[in-house]
This record gives structure tokens, C-alpha cells and sequence, in this order.
């Protein structure tokens, strides 16, 4: 059943995200207002039906502290808050909360630090340098340490709650170098014909950063999620 619930967050994000981003982008605004006045009226009926079809199975086949969880996930699904109930019993949403929360982390690291008192570690990433590595490349360092320390001591604990949010470090980790070394500065020969148009909008983005090549001046300092315009204008030359 969990993953069940798992694989259909995982199909039902990106449908979501995906009509999100179309709205945003064709029509220039989005309303959360419509978005979930759809939502209900596509899923209560089925979910009205359900419920009532399995109210004298519950009944019948159901001991009594079995109708009372059949009772509060019925009351949780009308309020639509039945998977809120299950998931939020299970440490894994630390995963996807510290992946999006490291993205502001990265943001705030990137403006604030990296060009700001360790711009001498950044430098060379706007002034080239001759060779493969840079001192840029210690921040990579810096937010693996703590995702290594995380998920050992986590471990070493039971699997408490500090693997997950190494694990959380790690996945924005890997989706960094994705983007950043592989996509945008093309550090390694990997996805160079890539035409994607959520790509060509982060490597504009991040190209207009580097034009700046002292640490005062800058813009587009995040690096999954940059302003608006870019993803519009890629989109258009898909």
C-alpha cells in the first residue's frame, strides 16, 4: 500500500508540476482556486462511491478497533487529509522537505558566502583558471561532509531521523552536479546535445551570472530554480 502511495506521488507530482508550469507559462498567471476546484470535482464523486461501497464490508468483516481506523481514514478522506495521515507517521518526507530546503541553502550559500568572505574559493569560477579542478570545487566538499556525518551517526542510531535528511543533502548534491557540472559548464562529456527546454533555461540563467566576474556585482543566484523569464523564453523556442 505505501508504495503504492509512493509511486502515484511520484506520477501525480509531475502531472501536477507540469500543469502548473504550462498555466504559468501560457497564460502568465496560475490560480490555486481553479486548480483545486477541478481537483474535486474530478475525484469526490469516485471518492464519495468508495466509501459508501465500503462501509458494510468495514462493518461486517472489521473488528471493532478496526472500524475505529476505518472511521478516521474515512473522516481524514473527506477532508482530503488521508495520505497526510499515513505519510506523515513515515520519516521519508525529510527527503524531499531537505532537498527543496538545500536549493534556498544553495541560493543563500551562493550570494552570501561564495561572493562574500570565501570569494576566494569562487574566484576561479568566474576568472578561469588553467585546469581540470577548481577552489570552487571545496564547497562540493562542504555539503558532503555533512551528509556523510548524517547518515553514519543516523545509522549508527537506528535510522533516526538524520538519515533522512542526509539523504536529502545527498540527492541535491547529486542533482547539483548534474546540473551545474554536467548540463551548464559541461565538465564532463554527458547530455552536450540535450535540446531539453527546462535545461537551456537554467544554463541562460547561469550564464548571465557569470558574466559578472567580480564578487559585488550578480544575478541568478539559484541554481534549480531561477527567475521566471528564462523558463518562458525557453519554453516558447521548445
Amino acid at each position: 500500500g505505501f508504495i503504492g502511495v509512493y509511486i502515484f506521488f511520484v506520477i501525480s507530482g509531475y502531472l501536477i508540476t507540469s500543469i502548473i508550469l504550462n498555466e504559468l507559462l501560457n497564460k502568465g498567471s496560475f490560480s490555486f482556486k481553479y486548480f483545486y476546484e477541478r481537483r474535486i470535482r474530478r475525484i469526490l464523486p469516485v471518492l464519495l462511491f468508495v466509501m459508501f461501497v465500503s462501509l458494510p464490508f468495514a462493518w461486517i468483516y472489521l473488528f471493532p478497533s478496526g472500524i475505529i481506523d476505518f472511521s478516521k481514514s474515512v473522516l481524514y478522506s473527506i477532508g482530503f487529509l488521508c495520505t497526510t495521515k499515513f505519510v506523515f507517521r513515515m520519516m521519508w518526507l525529510l527527503i524531499p522537505a531537505t532537498f527543496l530546503f538545500m536549493e534556498f541553502m544553495a541560493w543563500f550559500m551562493h550570494k552570501y558566502v561564495m561572493h562574500g568572505f570565501m570569494w576566494y574559493l569562487h574566484k576561479d569560477h568566474h576568472q578561469t583558471e588553467p585546469g581540470f579542478f577548481e577552489k570552487n570545487d571545496v564547497f562540493f566538499l562542504m555539503f558532503a561532509i555533512p551528509s556523510w556525518l548524517l547518515i553514519m551517526y543516523g545509522m549508527m542510531a537506528g535510522n533516526d531521523f538524520r538519515v533522512f535528511i542526509g539523504l536529502g543533502i545527498l540527492a541535491y548534491g547529486l542533482c547539483y552536479f548534474i546540473v551545474h557540472d554536467v548540463l551548464i559548464h559541461q565538465r564532463f562529456k554527458w547530455l552536450r546535445n540535450t535540446r531539453n527546454w527546462y535545461a537551456r533555461a537554467v544554463r541562460k540563467a547561469h550564464y548571465v551570472h557569470h558574466k559578472y566576474k567580480n564578487k559585488e556585482d550578480g544575478e541568478c543566484f539559484g541554481m534549480l530554480v531561477v527567475p521566471m523569464q528564462y523558463f518562458k523564453e525557453a519554453y516558447k523556442k521548445r
